[in-house]
């Protein structure tokens, strides 16, 4: 190493671990309302504790929307939006709390059905223009809209 110093390489790198989110900034609620009221796609969107081994997937919990701008996949922005969805959702619903490690982003683009969300495949590099609105609006984690789940 330059300079006289060694570098250690058995030290393990720091690696720095995101903060929970614990509010939602009114920005992000305008953002989803134009992208919406544009005609961009939106989605509903839903979170579940995912197929474990022999363990089937759980039932869906509804989370909110996401809407991306148009020309974006549907599917990458509600993953690129897959910390907000599963963060509220664990807010909302109890029974996620528990697993909130186990957890997985689905969307319901047309009719009933649900399909879970894994991450794309693309490279695309570029910030999409998405936006995640959370269902029944509560914006802090001390206000949430809590049900039975």
């Amino acid at each position: 190493a330059r300079g006289g110093k060694k570098e250690n390489k058995n030290v393990k790198k720091e690696t720095k671990k995101s903060a929970p989110i614990t509010s939602f900034s009114p920005s992000m609620i305008k953002r989803f309302e134009e992208l919406r009221t544009k005609g961009n796609t939106n989605v509903k969107v839903f979170a579940r504790v995912r197929n474990q081994g022999d363990t089937p997937a759980g039932r869906w919990y509804e989370s909110g929307e996401v809407a991306a701008a148009d020309g974006q996949s549907i599917e990458e922005a509600v993953w690129n939006s897959k910390r907000y969805i599963l963060e509220y959702s664990t807010w909302q619903f109890p029974a996620l709390l528990a697993q909130k490690k186990n957890l997985e982003p689905g969307l319901c683009a047309y009719g009933d059905t649900i399909v879970a969300v894994t991450k794309p495949s693309s490279n695309n590099q570029e910030q999409p223009e998405i936006a995640f609105y959370p269902w029944g609006g509560a914006l802090k984690k001390t206000n949430p809209r809590m049900t039975k789940g």
